[in-house]
């Protein structure tokens, strides 16, 4: 297939033309077959992985658009072809699980290098885009559909563009020659996503204000187009269970023979690209230098075969050069870039289509062209909002973002020739949120304002005279009905020193009420250290008496295990991890009775699991040995 896009009569949003996006073209024949294995054993884990966060999601139920069954009816259209939008479920997984990396000299870098490399590959029916995850070891990955990841350790490694583009196009082979269908790592890296967003959903700070922001940075010369998430997004960043979380996710290698096909075609696309050969055997070198190969989840881990991959990568130093001129990849980043803003705005999924949105910032090649698409992603949200009814939009996050798109084209381009619309859309938001203030005012002093009026107005209104007034009320209506952990979130940070003394001890007394019914441990501990450093003695005794009583109840393995990663030493700690441990045990035993009767995906839950909630204890080392001999059952890695 190949990936078009043509502009709409209104030449605002372009869309896709009706070919279909799964025929295969050339010599990328083979395709159609490969993403039918792939969604044969796939399509079941992503169904059941959108039951697991609470809903059967679009994405859940695959279907390339094509002109056969464009007319057609289904339960829920995915626009994509089914290896992209396999690719794109888990990238957003991975986003929300692990978090990205907005380093702006890391990620121009990235792009630049990655759309090099991508755009002499011929890879007509692959939407390439690349991201950092933010990760300290050095590591790179590859999703179906052409998702590349590299990761802040990388990054750290001080390595260079040349050694770069090899290392990108390594994962581009991956991608190429389909490899992900002929292994068992997809299987593993789904599993194990499920289990972090499980515990993730279960350990991320209870915050009701989570919305996406669209940042533009302060340096002209940077395309820093930041979409980010607020509250419980990027669940696990921050806490040390991540690092159990990765060592599932890239415990196992490819094989040697998809190790050598890899590492030949990305020596090709580097050197087609314009890179020197010598950069590939450089950067094998430098990994092998600053990459530990005991680490757990260092590259070497992941990549094996380095004395053979480094031969066979200076026995090819001779035979290819690089152009006089490197290739201009212009025209294939602008048309990338209007695929990934089509296909964002046919997406149901918000969380993909935001996704596919900052995909194409990335791709555009200019600057003025990303202020363009910047544009397009806010009122892309505008009109989702718009939909709602007006007293539970989220307007101030929207006003916010068209300051950040204003002032950035201000300094870079004021002539530009959409500032003015810019401008008029933001006067019309403020406009209609100043109108709605009235009735807002109205509904939070009757009798009956309600949680989520009182949320949206913090919202749409930081600024407002009333808002620490309207903070503690909130905090007493989650106190009130029983969210004790998001009364107190919600209320210490009013409890600083320039707050006024009112609403200070109006919290004050909020969060002392509020301790006695806090029912997650790492928020109550957490809290025992503050008010402790902050000398608040009458705090502090009721979040200690609060913890004797959580850490004796009997507890579960994720909020035992959370609790010890994330609160290693502390009065508590050593009667938990012991309680942890037990679970764990019993965790194992479960799963060996799933892999007796042959249920190997549940056992494979059950052992990720302890590998991520329990990864000091006895049964983690067990559930390890369980992993591998469940994917040495399965056979399928050549």
């Amino acid at each position: 297939m190949r990936i078009d896009t043509q502009e709409t009569g209104n030449g605002n949003q372009p869309t896709p033309s009706e070919r279909d996006l799964s025929t295969p073209s050339g010599e990328r024949g083979r395709r159609s077959i490969g993403s039918m294995q792939l969604m044969g054993w796939v399509a079941p884990l992503l169904l059941a992985s959108s039951l697991l966060l609470g809903a059967v999601g679009p994405s859940g139920f695959v279907t390339a658009q094509t002109p056969g069954n464009a007319g057609r009816s289904t339960r829920a259209r995915n626009p994509l072809a089914p290896e992209v939008a396999i690719g794109l479920e888990v990238a957003t997984m991975l986003a929300e699980t692990i978090g990205l990396c907005e380093n702006p000299e890391w990620e121009q870098r990235l792009t630049d290098v990655g759309y090099r490399v991508a755009s002499v590959a011929m890879d007509e029916d692959l939407p390439y885009n690349f991201r950092i995850l933010d990760l300290p070891e050095p590591n790179a990955m590859a999703l179906p559909g052409g998702f590349i990841f590299v990761t802040r350790g990388m990054f750290e490694t001080g390595i260079p563009d040349d050694e770069l583009a090899h290392l990108i196009g390594h994962e581009i082979g991956h991608v190429h020659r389909e490899h992900f269908t002929r292994t068992s790592r997809l299987n593993t890296l789904i599993s194990v996503l499920k289990t972090a967003l499980a515990v993730g959903i279960m350990i991320g700070a209870p915050d009701t204000h989570s919305y996406e922001r669209v940042e533009m940075a302060d340096d002209p010369g940077l395309r820093n187009w930041s979409v980010g998430m607020t509250g419980k997004s990027a669940l696990l960043q921050g806490t040390s269970i991540m690092g159990s979380v990765l060592h599932a996710l890239f415990q196992r290698g490819y094989s040697r023979k998809l190790e050598f096909e890899a590492d030949e075609m990305g020596h090709r696309l580097a050197v087609r690209a314009g890179y020197p050969p010598e950069a590939g055997v450089a950067m094998l070198l430098r990994l092998r230098e600053r990459s530990y190969e005991g680490n757990r989840f260092g590259y070497w881990r992941t990549h094996p075969f380095f004395d053979d991959r480094l031969a066979r990568a200076k026995s090819r130093l001779t035979h290819l050069s690089p152009p006089e001129t490197p290739p201009d990849d212009s025209e294939y980043r602008q048309h990338l870039a209007l695929y990934f803003a089509s296909m964002a705005a046919k997406l149901p999924d918000e969380k993909q289509a935001l996704y596919f949105y900052r995909c194409a910032l990335q791709a555009e090649p200019y600057r003025f062209a990303s202020l363009a698409m910047a544009l397009k992603l806010i009122r892309f949200k505008k009109e989702r909002e718009e939909q709602k009814h007006p007293l539970e939009r989220h307007t101030g996050p929207l006003i916010a973002d068209y300051d950040s798109l204003i002032a950035q084209a201000t300094r870079i381009k004021s002539d530009w020739a959409h500032l003015a619309a810019a401008r008029q859309e933001r006067a019309t938001l403020e406009e209609s949120r100043e109108q709605l203030l009235s009735e807002y005012m109205t509904n939070l002093e009757g009798q009956d304002s309600s949680t989520s009026c009182l949320e949206r107005f913090l919202v749409n209104y930081p600024d407002h005279a009333r808002t620490l007034e309207m903070t503690c009320l909130l905090g007493l209506h989650y106190q009130l009905s029983g969210r004790a952990d998001e009364a107190v979130c919600v209320l210490q940070p009013l409890l600083a020193q320039d707050t006024s003394a009112v609403w200070a001890d109006s919290a004050r007394v909020i969060i002392g009420k509020s301790i006695r019914e806090i029912e997650d441990m790492v928020v109550c501990c957490r809290l025992w250290s503050t008010f402790k450093s902050q000398g608040d003695s009458l705090l502090t005794g009721a979040a200690s008496d609060r913890m004797d009583k959580l850490s004796s109840a009997d507890l579960t393995l994720k909020d035992g295990g959370s609790f010890v990663q994330n609160c290693p030493e502390t009065p508590w700690t050593t009667l938990v991890q012991n309680k942890t441990r037990e679970r764990a045990g019993r965790m194992l035993e479960n799963g060996l009775v799933q892999e007796g009767l042959h249920r190997y995906q549940d056992a494979l839950n059950a052992y990720f699991a302890i590998l991520a909630l329990a990864p000091e204890s006895p049964a983690a080392s067990r559930a390890e040995i369980c992993i591998d001999r469940i994917h040495r059952l399965e056979g399928t890695e050549n």
